[in-house]
C-alpha cells in the first residue's frame, strides 16, 4: 500500500481536518484508522506532535470578562471592545496586570460559546381573537412638515429625516400603533401624531381596532387575552381596569425576554420596508400627505397584507384562517365608549356634613356614608360614580350646593340618638302605666285614734268613750298587739279570740289587756 499521497495530503489538511482526511482513506481502503497511521509510523516514522500547553488561564477570569461585555450590550446593543474589557478590570484591581491577552480572551470566549445565539420557539394560538398583540412605535421615512389650521389636519412629509414641530418644549413626532392577532397573522396599522406613547392614543387605537363597523378589514372584534409591553400604556390603572370589565385578560412579557413580544415588534421592520419605503419610492421624497390620507393608505395596506399565504399554513390565506375561527368561536363585541369604562377608583371618607373633595372640588355623598369611606370611579371623560366601600352599592355623585339659610333640613337619627329615643320613651311608658295602676287602686284612709288626755277636765269626754267599738276585728288585733308589746296578734290570740268574736267594744278589751299587764307585773 502506497501512502505516500496519503500521507501529503494530511500534511497539507488544515488545522482540525487531518482527521476527518484519515478516516475518509481508511473507509475507502476498508481498515481501520489506527492501521492506516501504523502504516504512515512504519513507512515515515513516528510523526513530531507538540503537547498541549495547558491553560494557566483560570475560567473564572474569563467569565469576568464576559460579564462585563455582556453589561455593555444592554446599553443600546453595542459590545465593550476586548481591550477596554480587560484595561476596566485590572484598574479595578479584579484581576492581574498583563495577564490576560486580547487574543487568548476572544479564544477562550468563543470557545465558552459567548458568541452562539439563543434557540427561540415559534408557537401559535389556539384560534383566532384568543390573543392579540399590540405595540407602539416612531415612523421611519415620515416626519411632521406642519398643521393646516383650515382643514384641520396635520401635514406629513415624505423624507426620513427627523423634520419635527415643537409644541410647548415638547417634541411631536409621528407615532405608529400596531394591533396583530396571534393565530391569523391580520394586522392593522394606525398613525398619530403625539409627543410620545400614551393612554388616550392606546385607548382611541384599541376602540377603532376592536368595534369599528364593518369594512374591509375583518380583524374588527376583541379578544380574551391581550399581550402588551408594561410601558406608557400597559402599566396604566385605566387601562387595567377597562380590560377587566371587557372580559380581557391583560398578559405582560417575561422580563429580559426580548422575544416575547416578537410576533407584533418583528412586523414593524416589514411594515417600515414594505410600507413606508413604498411609498417613499412611489411619490418621491418631500410629498406631502395629510394624517388621515396617510391612515386610509395603511388601512388599504393591511386589507392587501390579510390576502397573503400564513408563513405556517402557507395553503391558505390569513383572511381564511381569521374568518373560519369566527364561525367556530363567535367574536365579541362592544357598543359604546371605551373611555367610560378607563377609570380607576379614588378613595375618600366621607366627613360630617357628607362632603368629600376630589381636586379641590367639593362633592356630596348619600346619608348612610355619613363617616365613611367610598370608592370614587373616575373615568377618561372625568365623569364620576360613587361606590360605598363596605356595601359596595353605587350611587350617583353631584356637586355640592350649600342651601339656603331658611331652607332646614333635617336628617335622620343616628343610632346613638335612637337609642337615646327608644329609652325615654320606655321610661315615659312605664311611669304613664303606674300612673294608671294607681288610679284603679283604692285607697284606705287611715282610722285616726282620738286623744282622751286624763285630765279631770275631760271627764265629761272619758265618759262618752266608754262606748267606742273597732271599726273591725284586724283593727281590734293590732291594737291588742300594740298594747301587749308583742310581736304579732297570733301569741295572744287564744285570749281574745273569743272576745273579738262576741264584741269589738274597746273597753272589754283593755279591759283584758289591763289584767294581762297587772300579771306581768307581779
Amino acid at each position: 500500500m502506497d501512502v505516500s499521497e496519503i500521507k501529503k495530503e494530511i500534511d497539507r489538511a488544515p488545522w482540525g481536518m487531518k482527521t476527518a482526511i484519515v478516516e475518509q482513506y481508511a473507509a475507502v481502503l476498508g481498515i481501520s484508522k489506527q492501521k492506516l497511521y501504523r502504516q504512515i509510523e512504519k513507512r515515515y516514522g513516528p510523526s513530531r506532535v507538540r503537547k498541549k500547553v495547558q491553560n494557566k488561564i483560570d475560567d473564572e477570569l474569563i467569565f469576568k470578562v464576559a460579564q462585563l461585555k455582556a453589561k455593555s450590550m444592554t446599553y443600546k446593543g453595542r459590545e465593550l471592545r476586548t481591550e477596554d474589557a480587560i484595561c476596566l478590570l485590572e484598574e479595578r484591581g479584579e484581576i492581574p496586570r498583563g495577564l490576560l491577552k486580547v487574543s487568548t480572551v476572544n479564544r477562550r470566549l468563543r470557545q465558552a460559546g459567548f458568541r452562539q445565539k439563543k434557540a427561540v420557539a415559534r408557537f401559535v394560538e389556539d384560534f383566532s381573537n384568543q390573543v392579540h398583540y399590540i405595540d407602539f412605535s416612531r415612523s421611519e421615512y415620515i416626519s411632521i412638515k406642519g398643521y393646516d389650521s383650515l382643514s384641520g389636519e396635520y401635514l406629513l412629509e415624505l423624507n426620513g429625516k427627523s423634520l419635527n414641530l415643537k409644541n410647548k418644549e415638547k417634541t411631536l413626532a409621528l407615532w405608529l400603533a400596531g394591533l396583530r392577532d396571534g393565530k391569523s397573522g391580520l394586522r392593522l396599522v394606525r398613525y398619530y401624531v403625539a409627543t410620545g406613547e400614551n393612554v388616550y392614543m392606546g385607548l382611541n387605537f384599541l376602540q377603532w381596532a376592536w368595534f369599528r363597523e364593518e369594512d374591509a378589514h375583518p380583524l374588527r372584534y376583541a379578544p380574551y387575552y391581550l399581550r402588551i409591553d408594561n410601558g406608557a400604556v400597559g402599566s396604566k390603572k385605566e387601562v387595567t381596569q377597562l380590560l377587566e370589565a371587557l372580559g380581557i385578560e391583560k398578559r405582560l412579557p417575561e422580563a429580559y425576554n426580548h422575544n416575547a413580544m416578537g410576533k407584533i415588534e418583528r412586523t414593524w421592520r416589514t411594515f417600515w420596508q414594505r410600507f413606508e419605503l413604498y411609498i417613499l419610492m412611489e411619490k418621491g421624497e418631500g410629498a406631502i400627505l395629510t394624517l388621515s390620507e396617510l391612515n386610509e393608505l395603511a388601512f388599504q395596506y393591511c386589507v392587501k397584507e390579510a390576502e397573503e399565504k400564513h408563513p405556517l399554513y402557507r395553503n391558505e390565506k390569513k383572511r381564511v384562517i381569521y374568518e373560519r375561527d369566527l364561525l367556530a368561536y363567535p367574536p365579541r363585541t362592544f357598543d359604546g365608549d371605551i373611555l367610560q369604562l378607563a377609570s380607576w377608583p379614588l378613595r375618600r371618607k366621607v366627613g360630617n356634613d357628607l362632603t368629600f373633595s376630589v381636586d379641590n372640588v367639593l362633592y356630596e355623598a348619600p346619608e348612610r356614608y355619613l363617616g365613611k369611606w367610598v370608592l370614587l370611579h373616575r373615568n377618561l371623560r372625568g365623569e364620576l360614580v360613587g361606590q360605598g366601600e363596605e356595601d359596595g352599592q353605587y350611587f350617583e355623585i353631584k356637586e355640592f350646593r350649600p342651601r339656603a339659610w331658611d331652607n332646614f333640613r333635617r336628617f335622620k337619627d343616628t343610632y346613638r340618638e335612637k337609642a337615646l329615643k327608644s329609652y325615654e320613651e320606655k321610661i315615659k311608658d312605664a311611669r304613664e302605666k303606674k300612673k294608671e295602676e294607681n288610679r284603679k287602686l283604692l285607697k284606705m284612709k287611715p282610722t285616726a285614734k282620738n286623744i282622751i288626755p286624763d285630765s279631770p277636765h275631760f271627764e265629761d269626754e272619758r265618759s262618752k268613750m266608754k262606748d267606742e267599738r273597732f271599726l273591725s276585728v284586724d283593727a281590734a288585733k293590732i291594737y291588742i298587739a300594740r298594747e301587749l308589746n308583742a310581736r304579732s296578734y297570733a301569741e295572744v290570740a287564744h285570749l281574745f279570740d273569743e272576745l273579738l268574736a262576741e264584741t269589738l267594744e274597746k273597753e272589754k278589751i283593755d279591759t283584758i289587756i289591763k289584767i294581762l299587764k297587772q300579771k306581768e307585773a307581779i
